[in-house]
Parts: C-alpha cells; structure tokens; sequence
C-alpha cells in the first residue's frame, strides 16, 4: 500500500529490499503487479548478492546494475589505512572472499577465529577424533550463512591445491 500512495510532499517514495533473494514465490508475485506498473514517482531498489535467487519474471522488469570486487591491491590497502599494519590481510581477505566490507566485519566480529574453529573441527571430523553429531550440535549455533561459506572456502582451498587424483576427487586428504 505504500508503493501506491502519493509522496509526503510531493517527492519520490524509494523502496528499498534487500536482501531481494530472501523473498519467498509469494513475494515476488505481489511485487510484479508494482513493478509492471509502478506508481509516479517511485524508485524501487532490490539488492541482492544472489542474482540468480531472484525469480525470472523479477529479473525482467528490472535494470540491473552489478557493483564488480574492486581489485585485491586496492583492498589491501583500504583495510591497512583502517587497521594498522595486520599481519592477517591477506588472510582476512581470503576468508572474506575479496570482499572489503566483509573483510573489515571478520576482522571487527573476530571473524577468523571462528572460521578457525569450524576448520579445526572439520579436520576432527575428518581424523576421528570429533564427533560429527557435537560438530554439527557447534555449528547449529553458528548463523547458517557462515557455515556454508566456511565450509565453502574449504572446498575451493581444496581444489585449488589440488595435486594429484586423490585431490581432485574432493579429498579432505
């Protein structure tokens, strides 16, 4: 309803939903009838890191405009004028997946320690010397987002140093 009345004075109305990709069929659906045919004076702003979550028929009434990782050295640098000289830059920056912002709240959240964590309860896990029942009780305490991510990062390190057969099958070995 918000969508469909005027502005307080006579402005814009600017609708933000983010993150777009956690609307359900539902959602969407109610969304198209605003965006097939918006009210005057409306901007509509979906943010999504997820593009491909969105509904096709969402996808096609929107302009989109992608917002590229800026380059690694530039990153580096941004972070190091905020934090100091971190001996873990290159690490944080792994762990966050090039992403800056995402980097800085690793670092502010003590986001690397609990991506340590999983990893050494993974390799338990892997050497039988932790239970995948208290691992998995652990994680369910974690947000399930970060989860998967770790567990993410995991698989990519491991493709990329993959060296031989054993390796390339997805080995944790």
């Amino acid at each position: 309803s918000f969508v469909t009345k005027t502005a307080q004075q006579g402005g814009w109305k600017v609708v933000i939903i983010h993150p777009a990709q956690a609307m359900n069929i539902n959602a969407a659906n109610a969304l198209l009838k605003n965006l097939e045919e918006p009210s005057s004076k409306t901007l509509m702003l979906l943010v999504t890191s997820e593009l491909q979550q969105l509904p096709a028929t969402v996808r096609s009434r929107c302009q989109i405009l992608q917002f590229n990782q800026p380059a690694s050295h530039l990153v580096e640098s941004w972070l190091q004028q905020i934090v100091g000289d971190t001996p873990d830059i290159e690490r944080l920056l792994t762990a966050a997946c090039g992403r800056p912002l995402r980097a800085l709240r690793l670092l502010q959240d003590d986001g690397l320690t609990l991506q340590n964590t999983f990893r050494e309860k993974l390799a338990g896990v892997l050497d039988n010397t932790e239970s995948p029942l208290v691992v998995a009780d652990w994680c369910k305490k974690e947000s399930p987002l970060e989860v998967i991510e770790w567990f993410q990062l995991v698989l990519i390190e491991k493709i990329r140093h993959a060296k031989d057969d054993r390796y390339r099958r997805l080995a944790f070995r």
